[in-house]
Formats: C-alpha cells, structure tokens, sequence
C-alpha cells in the first residue's frame, strides 16, 4: 500500500515539472526604433529618445553604447512607458559615442532570465572641434555625420558664441558638409561653436561645445642678422638671431 501511495506522488510530481518547464518562459519582444541622441552642450549630458516597442508586457528599456557591431549595456530604465532618458558623459567631450537601445520583457518562470529584443538602430552623437590658422587669419569648425534614419538630415547649422555671449548661428550648410571656416573674428576672445544637426519635422540633435582662444602669434620686434654669403654653387648663406 506505502508502495502505490509512493508511485501517485512521484507521478503527480513528474507531471507538474514537466507542466512547469513546457511553458514558454517568454517570448522576445520587437526592439524600440531609436529616434534622437543629442548633446545638450550647456550641461553636457546626453539625451536619447526612442518609441515605445509595439509589443506589449514590456517591462524595461536597455539603454547600450555601440562600437564595431557589439553593444555594452550602460543602464536600464525600469519604465515601459518611458521614451527619453538623460544622463551625464564625459566622453563626448572626447568623441563621438554610438548608441543602441532594447525592449525588455521579465520572464514568466520566476528565476529563469528575462527576453531583452534585438538591438534597434544605432544612433551616434556629434562631434565637433575646432582649428585655429592664425598665419591666414581662420578658424576651421570640423565634424562627423549624424545619420538621416530615421530621420533625414536636412542640414547642419554652426552656433557660434564670443567670450561667453549666447549662442546664435553663423551660418547653415546642406547635409553633405562637415566643416565650416569662419575668415572674420576678433582675436584674444574665447570663441566658441556648436554644431546642430537639423532633422525633418523640426527635431535637431547638438553637439558637444568646442572652445578656443583666438590669440594671433606676433612676429619679433626686431631681428639680428650676423652674416650673408654666396658660396661656389650660387648658394645663399644667412645667420641670424632673434
């Protein structure tokens, strides 16, 4: 009798851990579309800004940097609801940084690891720096593309800002560009310039703030010249010091 009673628990027991594992622990959401990465260059943090994944029981959003094809996850926003997500980075004082964003769902079996989606678009932030050629009286401003999806570059716009002055534009250039040199300043002022990269629909992602000090090098006073010579083959000999 201990014996059949031994056999109807074992058998429940077996059926119950089969149930369990038989289910799908969950089921891998549909990535975010990645929409906006921006420096706000008065702060430096970075904003990014996706839309919702379109599948449901989402529970979090898995925010990655992205270089050379591989993600490294940095932060996550347990919000299903959320659509943007600021934070501070030195790094794009630096260069520019990619981003990638996933959805996230919890598991159904408690214990057993989450279903993250696949990695949506990347995004990268601009960057932007500066070049002073005092000889030729100019200043070069260089940056690196933002991508037009999904969202189309219409334009890049150079803000310029003098010894702490508001920032305002100099001047806008198509798409296709990524440089600007400014032939008319004011030396020993701080001069610096931020570049907008303006989007279809009105958005606009910003870079990082480039800053110089536009100090032109003067030529010497006066120049001490020892000696002059012509040498057999029609050479030119000169010595001198400043």
């Amino acid at each position: 009798m201990k014996r059949v009673y031994f056999k109807i628990i074992f058998f429940l027991f077996s059926v119950s851990t089969c149930n369990a594992y038989s289910q799908v622990n969950c089921t891998v959401p549909l990535p975010p579309v990645f929409t906006l990465a921006s420096v706000i260059p008065e702060t430096e943090m970075t904003e990014l800004n996706w839309t919702l994944s379109p599948s449901t029981d989402i529970a979090a959003y898995i925010l990655y940097t992205y270089k050379d094809g591989d993600g490294m996850a940095f932060d996550t926003i347990w919000n299903p609801l959320a659509t943007s997500y600021s934070f501070n980075s030195s790094a794009t004082k630096y260069y520019s940084v990619s981003y990638v964003i996933a959805a996230y769902r919890s598991p159904v079996i408690s214990g057993m690891p989450g279903c993250p989606s696949q990695l949506s678009n990347a995004i990268n932030t601009i960057f932007t720096i500066t070049d002073i050629d005092t000889c030729n009286q100019k200043i070069v401003v260089s940056w690196n593309s933002y991508p037009s999806t999904p969202k189309n570059v219409t334009g890049y716009s150079v803000l310029v800002s003098v010894n702490g002055s508001i920032f305002a534009d100099a001047v806008t250039v198509n798409p296709g560009m990524n440089n600007f040199t400014l032939n008319d300043f004011t030396t020993d002022a701080d001069y610096c310039f931020v570049v907008r990269a303006n989007l279809e629909g009105g958005a606009f992602s910003t870079s990082n703030k480039a800053c110089l000090l536009t100090k032109m090098q003067r030529p010497p006073q006066w120049i001490n010249a020892d000696y002059a010579s012509v040498n057999t083959d029609n050479q030119i000999s000169l010595s001198f010091n400043i």
